[in-house]
């Protein structure tokens, strides 16, 4: 099932109404609260929110393993350099292959690969060995693929008066947190169009607490679904993040820095048993540059592959309520989701299994769709 049929998902039936302690609709201007009279005019749950749902895939079985599959590339180039550039030039018949083991002195032929192993064993980059930089890379990508945000519009507009209203719930990108720091990726105009859920079934209701200035209310959400071409984001994510730490744009740009072709290529050119040496530096630059170039087309490759043909949220329910703003006192506005959880599935193309999804939210304006009547 391809991602973009995931989008025709079947919405289930809306949520059946909580009961609530003295519950209002918005209309009716107060409501009788213990003790008797009127407690104050309730403001409208409804409108639109920006929603963070956190997903934590460690323990889930839902991906390949992620070091030795998708980036089993990067993991070779760790392990075994030399030998990860020759086969995969040789695989993908990159004519620098026979290039350069055709000019170098027969001899030889066996230490090369060792010549290019010793430099990449001993190199250090910014103080650390070249092969711990890669390995931190290659945890640093497997991270952005279990650990992510997904970051979502629910728009609510105005329920009937048993607190009933259709939502839309839209992809609007994916936020990633590495080393303490989070680097948001917004959908693409062409995949916001096509990640996400229309008329979704959700209930919303106040909860008068014993405080007449803060107002509290719940919210509950019905059966909706979506796909996530997850590949996309994390590729936009490893760029955004090695921009960050290394200041290079993409992950051949950092790969570029930490083997350095240059001198890898000066250094295994000038190796020698007796009185025979490598040579031709120019051709050996030539091999480790498009070795690169082919470990990182392998690596976007596996990586755009991965793919959640659907997101499934069975339900979820949260609370709501007013949030204050930079110090200043509460307004009685409700304009903050909190505690929210999913009953939430993804299938990757072998069945759909549970996974654990918490959100939160914050009210970002009114509702652009007509009252539900």
């Amino acid at each position: 099932m391809k991602a973009a049929s995931a989008l025709a998902l079947t919405l289930g039936a809306c949520l059946s109404t909580c009961t609530v302690f003295a519950c209002q609709s918005a209309e009716d201007g107060g409501g009788e609260v213990e003790g008797g009279g009127k407690g104050p005019a309730a403001e409208p749950l409804y409108g639109s929110y920006e929603l963070s749902t956190f997903f934590d895939l460690t323990d889930a079985a839902i991906l390949p393993d992620i070091a030795n599959d998708t980036l089993s590339a990067l993991s070779g180039l760790k392990e075994s350099p030399s030998r990860t550039i020759i086969d995969l030039l040789k695989a993908s018949n990159a004519p620098v292959v026979s290039n350069v083991l055709g000019i170098i002195p027969q001899q030889l032929l066996g230490p090369f690969e060792g010549f290019i192993d010793d430099y990449l064993f001993s190199r250090l980059f910014e103080g650390v060995p070249a092969t711990e930089t890669v390995a931190s890379l290659i945890d640093d990508i497997a991270s952005l693929v279990t650990h992510f945000e997904v970051i979502t519009v629910l728009d609510m507009p105005e329920p009937d008066e048993f607190g009933n209203s259709v939502a839309t719930h839209q992809l609007t990108g994916l936020g990633f947190t590495l080393l303490g720091n989070r680097f948001v990726v917004d959908s693409p105009e062409f995949l916001s169009e096509l990640t996400g859920a229309s008329e979704v079934s959700c209930n919303i209701a106040h909860l008068y607490e014993s405080s007449p200035l803060i107002e509290t209310g719940r919210v509950d959400i019905g059966d909706h679904g979506f796909g996530l071409p997850i590949g996309h984001y994390v590729l936009a994510a490893v760029d955004k993040v090695l921009q960050e730490q290394l200041g290079v744009e993409d992950l051949r740009g950092a790969l570029g820095l930490i083997v350095d072709c240059r001198g890898l290529a000066q250094a295994v050119a000038g190796r020698c048993i007796g009185p025979l040496c490598i040579g031709h530096e120019t051709e050996i630059f030539q091999l480790c540059d498009a070795g690169l170039g082919i470990i990182v087309a392998q690596v976007e490759e596996r990586v755009l592959a991965l793919d959640f043909q659907a997101i499934h949220l069975a339900g979820g329910d949260a609370k709501m309520w007013d949030a204050a703003v930079d110090g200043d006192p509460l307004d009685g506005l409700i304009d903050r989701i909190d505690q929210g959880q999913w009953i939430a599935g993804i299938d990757v193309g072998s069945g759909e299994k549970s996974v654990s999804a918490s959100f939160v939210g914050r009210r970002i304006g009114d509702s652009q769709a007509p009252p539900v009547n």
